[in-house]
């Protein structure tokens, strides 16, 4: 131990800690909020060692300074992590005072784990239900750029992107189109509301036969 005088020490031995110039126990540093037990160099060779301040945004932090176990008031907890944020990262939202995992499938959220803002990667979110899927519902097309579930335009009832209809409201299914008549060599099949290849190389023809 050394010192400046009786009462303003420099440095303790160990397994005191060095405190506002004076020498605690390891358990009266545990108490000092905003404070932990540090050994110099490292724990393992320690030659002495001090009570010493978390670092901000840490309330309370354990083993070195930027290892939080609380926050201050605005800042929330990611217990995985260890660490204090303003806002929570990516994969997760805030929920009191924690940030807690988003479900798998979503790569924002909010409010809970499983009411996703948007997807992660593969999937599309559908905005009426806050969820995120491999394909869309029928009457949706799943958006590549805004990594959404978007409805199908008329004439399309069930479609591939906003362009190229798979099946019609309006008219009847050609290709990726809506035709209102089918063209020479198919015919309307009714069933299928599609425009069906004419059989026997026939110009024209009104079935399959």
């Amino acid at each position: 131990m050394s010192c400046y005088s009786s009462t303003h020490c420099l440095q303790c031995s160990l397994p005191y800690l060095l405190f506002d110039h004076s020498c605690i126990t390891v358990s009266t540093c545990n108490n000092q909020s905003g404070f932990y037990p540090a050994y110099f160099p490292n724990s393992s060779v320690a030659t002495f060692g001090s009570c010493s301040a978390c670092s901000f945004p840490c309330s309370t932090c354990q083993n070195n300074s930027v290892t939080c176990l609380s926050c201050p008031v605005s800042f929330y907890f990611l217990a995985q992590q260890n660490k204090c944020f303003s806002t929570c990262p990516d994969s997760y939202y805030s929920s009191a005072i924690f940030c807690l995992a988003c479900d798998s499938n979503c790569y924002l959220c909010s409010i809970s784990a499983v009411n996703c803002t948007a997807c992660s990667s593969g999937r599309f979110l559908l905005t009426s239900n806050s969820s995120c899927t491999d394909t869309c519902p029928s009457g949706f097309y799943g958006d590549d750029i805004t990594k959404n579930c978007l409805p199908c335009q008329s004439p399309c009832l069930t479609c591939l992107n906003v362009y190229l209809c798979s099946t019609c409201l309006v008219g009847i299914a050609y290709g990726t189109e809506c035709v209102t008549t089918c063209p020479d060599s198919t015919y309307h099949n009714s069933t299928l509301n599609s425009c069906v290849i004419c059989p026997n190389n026939c110009l024209t023809c009104s079935n399959a036969s």
